[in-house]
């Protein structure tokens, strides 16, 4: 079965409820994140606020903040090299909802790349 990624709303929702347990920064807008991470599934996003909750450990901080290139641009408004699996993985999203599923509405519901299937066992 193929679940849609969550749209902007549903994206927020997810963090409200991967963050409760833990106390975030107060420049950290959940909204503004969620629009930072286009193509993110709910896993991506619990892995993310996992991510930053074991960073803001090891640097014994008291208060999480978002990490990755939605952190840089939310807290510094500046964007760097550092985030670059964030952009790997979103340019991988967007090349598959084209390609794969058909979701570009000039090229129309065509799929330009077939489903990987593993191999069946020899």
């Amino acid at each position: 079965m193929l679940v849609d990624r969550p749209d902007k709303k549903g994206r927020t929702d997810i963090l409200r409820v991967h963050v409760r347990k833990i106390t975030l920064d107060p420049g950290v807008a959940l909204d503004a994140a969620a629009a930072l991470t286009p193509g993110f599934s709910g896993a991506d996003l619990a892995n993310l606020v996992n991510e930053v909750t074991l960073v803001a450990t090891r640097r014994k901080a008291d208060r999480v903040m978002l990490a990755g290139r939605a952190a840089e641009k939310l807290v510094l408004d500046e964007l760097s090299t550092a985030a670059a699996d964030d952009l790997a993985k979103a340019t991988d999203i967007a090349r598959e909802m084209v390609t794969r599923y058909g979701m570009d509405e000039g090229l129309g519901p065509i799929a330009y790349e077939p489903l990987r299937t593993p191999m069946p066992p020899s």
